[in-house]
Parts: structure tokens; C-alpha cells; sequence
């Protein structure tokens, strides 16, 4: 990996960039998983924050989309041709319809974007919830956003200022789209490590993966391609509240134990880079501590 590391300092600025938001994990497929993750969660951020100033912010050009061989990179395609997290995360920030909560003017506005031709309308529900899935307020708020244009909705104040930014987060529902707001970084958060239960099912071309979480699950991603270079899956990077379910469908050649799909390092989150890393420090605390 140090060969293929051409940026001077390079894994010590990626360390320095984790730090802040996931900590720096000690193991290597951990450090891997948690590097592609925070890159992907920088440039969604920023072109939210772009689109959501539209007309002011019109476009943003990312680089890069591949690479030409294996190197640590910022493409979003590896020098193979697969996708990274980041691929994912583009196309979600890209898509032509987008819910983000964004700051305006000392408070968090809802900014819901429209970049089609038609009409956007419907009722937008709000929850701030535990981690848990424990309703705490709800909120819906009826809306319409023309062709082209972006609405900026202020969060109702019952939903907008979490008791406990560290156990708390809003979940926006409108239609099938939805956005998961955090008042916290993950490393802050008091994620659970294990909150989720998965089950793989073989379908005509590979497989069925459904992911339920006992609590909120961060950017629950397969990386499909530990299994099969060749495999790709439909999405990624998704949150999934608590007593949520999430599918994933998984298309493969290969042969391998479907029960793979279904635990680490294939199905990976926020939670269990977080967590692990804070409980092997905390643990390392106590056994240091004079008795």
C-alpha cells in the first residue's frame, strides 16, 4: 500500500481527516472501510450544500470519476472498474430529487430540491427519534416545489433542537426518499456497534440481501467485491432507522457462501467502525487503571 501511495504524507492526512469525524481504527480492513466512507460523506456534503443553493450555486465538478491503476485514491472507480462508496454517494447527491437538512441564517432549514420538469408536492414527515426509534416529536408539513427550483422549509421547532444531540437524530420522510440528520459526528454518537440483523436470499441473478437494524444504522454498505471482483450491488451507504428494513440486491457469477453477504467485512456501517474503536480505548482504560 505505501507504494501505491503517491500523495506526500498521504496517510496521515486521510488519518487526520478521520479522526474528527469516525476516530482512526487500528485494523487495516476497519482503517480501509472508514477511509472510503469519510471520503464519500466529504463530497456528499458538499454538493448538497451546492445544490441547496440553487440558483446561486449552479453545478460542481468533481474529480475524479476512475483511475487508471491501483493507487490510493480520490476516484470514485478503482483502477479494476469498481465502484467505491464515493460512486454511490454521487449518485445519491446527483439525483434528481433531494431532501437535505442545511443551515440558514443560525438555524436548519429543510431544503428540498427539485431538478426535474414537473411539480414536486406532497407531506413531508419529520421524527425526531432516539436511536433507538423511540418518537420523541413528529411534524408533517404539506409542500410543493415547482420545476427547477429549490424550497427551503424551516424545521418546526419541535423537531429542529434534539434534548441529547448524542442519542437523537431526525428521520425526513417525503414519498420513497429519505434523509437521516445527525446534531453529532458519529464519533460522538452513541451508536450501537451491532444493531443489525441480515438475511440473503439467491434470486435469478445473484442475490437478496435484507438488512433490519435494532437501532439507527449509519451507511450500511456491502462491499460485494471482497466476495467476487466482478459483483456489484445496486445501492449503498444507506441509513436504516431502527426497526427499519433495508434491501439490497447483490448481482453475481460467483460461488460463495451466501451467509458471507450477511456479516463482516462485506456488510459493514458507520456503527461498527465507531463503536469498536471507542469500546478497544475505553477497555484499554480499565486494564491500565491502577486497581
Amino acid at each position: 500500500m505505501a507504494h501505491h501511495q503517491k500523495a506526500d504524507d498521504g496517510n496521515g492526512k486521510l488519518d487526520r481527516g478521520l479522526a474528527p469525524h469516525l476516530g482512526v481504527p487500528d485494523d487495516f480492513a476497519d482503517w480501509h472501510w472508514a477511509t472510503q466512507l469519510n471520503q464519500a460523506r466529504a463530497v456528499r456534503f458538499a454538493i448538497e450544500h451546492y445544490r441547496s443553493w440553487w440558483p446561486r450555486t449552479a453545478g460542481a465538478i468533481v474529480w475524479q470519476l476512475n483511475d487508471c491503476w491501483p493507487v490510493t485514491s480520490w476516484a470514485a472507480i478503482d483502477g479494476d472498474e469498481r465502484p467505491k462508496p464515493l460512486w454511490y454517494a454521487l449518485r445519491a447527491a446527483y439525483a434528481p430529487r433531494l431532501l437535505t437538512v442545511q443551515p440558514r441564517a443560525g438555524r436548519e432549514v429543510l431544503a428540498v430540491v427539485n431538478d426535474t420538469s414537473a411539480l414536486w408536492q406532497g407531506t413531508v414527515h419529520l421524527s425526531r427519534q432516539r436511536l433507538d426509534g423511540t418518537v420523541l416529536a413528529e411534524e408533517d408539513l404539506a409542500l410543493a416545489v415547482g420545476a427547477w427550483s429549490v424550497g427551503q422549509f424551516r424545521l418546526p421547532t419541535t423537531v429542529a433542537t434534539p434534548d441529547d444531540p448524542a442519542r437523537e437524530v431526525l428521520v425526513v420522510r417525503l414519498g420513497d426518499l429519505q434523509t437521516v440528520h445527525a446534531w453529532a459526528e458519529d464519533i460522538d454518537l452513541d451508536l450501537d456497534p451491532e444493531p443489525l440483523r441480515a438475511s440473503a436470499t439467491p434470486v435469478q441473478d445473484g442475490y437478496r440481501v435484507d438488512v433490519t437494524a435494532s437501532s439507527l444504522a449509519r451507511d450500511v454498505t456491502l462491499l460485494v467485491d471482497r466476495l467476487d471482483p466482478e459483483a456489484r450491488v445496486d445501492t449503498a451507504l444507506v441509513d436504516i432507522p431502527a426497526g427499519a428494513t433495508a434491501s439490497f440486491h447483490v448481482r453475481t457469477r460467483g460461488t460463495f457462501d451466501p451467509a458471507e453477504l450477511t456479516r463482516a467485512p462485506v456488510l459493514r456501517s458507520a456503527n461498527d467502525v465507531v463503536v469498536r474503536r471507542t469500546s478497544e480505548v475505553e477497555a484499554r482504560d480499565l486494564t491500565q487503571s491502577p486497581a
